[in-house]
């Protein structure tokens, strides 16, 4: 039996739901985390791109008679009347009762513009076919573009008509079940989808003619920017846990704080919110989806600069001013066409900026940079293209911009897409309550395993925090406000332990036990703290990356545990060696 085997709790970036992830130990849902986040995010998935979490776009994806999905013309909808692809009880049925109109359930999402666009659908499978369904999607707000797709739900035949924009059409045999795939490149500059289904759209397979129709069985509506992608299930599609790959072929449980993207267009540099600025001696030519982002989509932008021979600057640059104050950080994403190739990202306060020389690979890489605002009269941001400064001349340069970011902190956290606004992510609230059971109440064991970065750390990050709810019986394991690992440990409203050390970047192992008079500290194998003076409280709680909701910073998860012993010291350095 490994240390681990004899842990009361242990939660590792593994299974999960919608708000919820799953505990290692306990197996019977008692250790299970809540996860609160309320809006969507980014992670890099295992394949190393940067994606949605969910990429499912549409809500309660298996529950089509929820609010979310709007109504037309007032289809009977049936729920949960047959066994779904997953084997559940929970695909619906939708019927037109009247040959009147079209019968038709729809969501609307915004999207970024020139997007590939993906809808997909379960359709039970028929032995007969009387009247047709249809799917289809409605984009808008640029060129306006759309198309109808009839479905025969007996042999899987997709009949695409009324089309302003032609469709790629799939079709995959799923047992009792077709699913239905059909994806678009838009080329009209739309910020705004809409996926519809229509409950009868056809009499006879080939037209819109509608017709009474008889009862089609529905599961599994997806939407997702990009390629068809594996069926995810959807609620709110605001609660996910971010498991994340940025460190490996292991993933991470990402914890970040709230953050709010200021700049629009954050992947349109073809937008009016950019334009060349500063002394221009040679404007650049900005073509929009040139080659393959970072999200895996062709949806990044060419921006080359011509060859000059004088001394001057071009500058792609945010328009309009953004007034900030104290810490913010500015990130964006670049690559090369040949590798080389010396790109200034740089901010302006006043009349004073500072830059950071960002030189390329033909690879993909996100460069950032912090700095202080102040009481100015404007700040803007921009991808600085100087090629020429202080040289008498410079050869053309060609490279790619993905994914601009400004947000009000000390450091860059996940990328956080824009269209026409800026957008904010919550932060993630990782949690369990009423589980005194699983802490030890006399003695214990609490411990970490993280990859963080030195320059991410808050005042009062908390990676692992235990308490009763308040801070009278309360112990963590963390960081202070002076950039070091802090242990600390309260109970009965007296602190006992509130130690530090050294805090540096990449991945480390921390952890205490304790009991009556007993209380130790390990970092990485070594042990950095003990003391003979303790009492122990009552705790009920846990929180990951949080303290109470609060002292939410950067960190990577990689596993946590408790235990309701004390370990030995023996066990705890082999615990925490790295």
């Amino acid at each position: 039996m490994s240390l681990l085997d004899t842990a009361s709790l242990i939660v590792t970036p593994n299974g999960y739901k919608e708000g919820t992830l799953y505990s290692v130990i306990p197996t019977n849902g008692a250790g299970d985390m809540s996860v609160v986040r309320a809006t969507t995010a980014t992670r890099v998935n295992s394949s190393g791109l940067v994606e949605l979490v969910p990429y499912n776009l549409l809500t309660w994806s298996e529950q089509i008679d929820n609010a979310d999905w709007l109504k037309s013309n007032s289809p009977t909808i049936t729920t949960n009347i047959a066994i779904a692809p997953n084997g559940t009880m929970t695909a619906d049925g939708i019927q037109s009762p009247s040959g009147t109109n079209y019968k038709v359930i729809y969501q609307t999402k915004t999207i970024a513009p020139n997007s590939t666009l993906t809808y997909s659908l379960y359709v039970k499978k028929e032995t007969s076919e009387t009247n047709f369904g249809g799917i289809g999607m409605y984009l808008s707000g640029g060129s306006i573009k759309s198309f109808y797709v009839i479905i025969n739900a007996v042999t899987g035949t997709l009949v695409l008509t009324a089309n302003s924009i032609t469709p790629t059409l799939q079709v995959v045999d799923a047992g009792a079940y077709w699913r239905i795939i059909t994806t678009v490149i838009d080329d009209g500059n739309n910020t705004s989808v809409i996926a519809e289904y229509y409950a009868t759209i056809s009499t006879n397979g080939t037209s819109l003619a509608p017709a009474s129709g008889s009862v089609r069985t529905l599961w599994g509506f997806q939407l997702n920017e990009g390629t068809i992608k594996d069926y995810q299930k959807t609620e709110t599609r605001l609660n996910i846990p971010r498991l994340d790959y940025s460190n490996g072929t292991c993933p991470s449980l990402l914890v970040e704080p709230q953050r709010t993207n200021l700049i629009t267009y954050s992947q349109d540099f073809t937008n009016a919110s950019y334009f060349p600025a500063g002394v221009i001696v040679a404007a650049p030519t900005i073509t929009a989806n040139q080659t393959i982002s970072p999200d895996g989509n062709q949806n990044a932008d060419k921006i080359v600069i011509p060859a000059v021979s004088s001394v001057g600057s071009v500058s792609v640059v945010y328009r309009n001013p953004i007034f900030l104050s104290g810490a913010n950080s500015t990130s964006i994403y670049l690559k090369g066409q040949s590798g080389g190739e010396k790109v200034y990202l740089f901010y302006i306060v006043g009349t004073t900026y500072e830059n950071k020389l960002c030189t390329l690979t033909t690879e993909w890489q996100r460069f950032d940079l912090t700095f202080t605002g102040g009481a100015v009269s404007y700040w803007h941001l921009g991808v600085d293209l100087r090629v020429g400064s202080g040289q008498s001349a410079q050869s053309a340069q060609t490279f790619f911009a993905y994914g601009a970011q400004l947000e009000a902190g000390a450091y860059p956290t996940s990328y956080i897409p824009t269209t026409s606004a800026s957008v904010t992510r919550n932060a993630d609230v990782v949690s369990k309550t009423g589980i005194s059971s699983l802490i030890g109440q006399t003695e214990g064991t609490c411990f970490i395993d993280i990859n963080i970065d030195s320059s991410f750390a808050e005042a009062d990050m908390r990676f692992i925090n235990v308490s009763d709810g308040t801070s009278a019986n309360w112990y963590f394991i963390g960081t202070n406000n002076a950039n070091q690992f802090r242990f600390f440990y309260r109970a009965s409203a007296t602190t006992y332990v509130s130690i530090t050390t050294a805090l540096t970047s990449g991945r480390h192992k921390l952890a205490f036990a304790y009991k009556l008079n007993d209380y130790v500290a390990y970092l990485d194998g070594t042990q950095v703290n003990n003391t003979t003076t303790l009492v122990v409280g009552s705790t009920s709680q846990i929180e990951l990356g949080n303290a109470f909701g609060f002292n939410i910073a950067k960190e990577y998860t990689n596993a946590s545990a408790l235990w309701k012993t004390r370990l030995t010291n023996t066990q705890l350095a082999q615990l925490t060696t790295i």
